[in-house]
């Protein structure tokens, strides 16, 4: 007998997400967003000119539609809110792209 987990979807499984659209080189409604604060690595080491209300989403690669998220595209909350990516990055471990934005006026 084996034991093979299959961790791709387990990223999925997380309270208090809600569905955003991400406007890329297309269009894809992602299930399972989550929006926070920076953590202490963004805002210590990694990105200069960050600002009090930019915000980190962490977006299930699974949900992506085969989409990559890239600095200049927009997300839009349920809310109806447009945030423009800053960075992103991808973590295989998880599933999960970390997507840093800045709302948009």
């Amino acid at each position: 007998m084996t034991f093979d987990p299959d961790l791709s979807n387990d990223c999925l499984l997380v309270d208090g997400t809600e569905t955003v659209t991400l406007h890329s080189t297309s269009t894809v409604a992602v299930e399972g967003a989550k929006r926070g604060q920076l953590t202490l690595e963004e805002i210590e080491f990694r990105q200069v000119g960050l600002e009090s209300a930019d915000l980190g989403w962490n977006l299930p690669e699974a949900n992506l539609a085969g989409l990559v998220p890239r600095q200049g595209d927009a997300i839009e909350d349920a809310g109806g809110t447009f945030w423009t990516v800053l960075s992103a990055r991808h973590s295989p471990l998880s599933g999960v792209w970390r997507v840093v934005t800045r709302r948009q006026v």
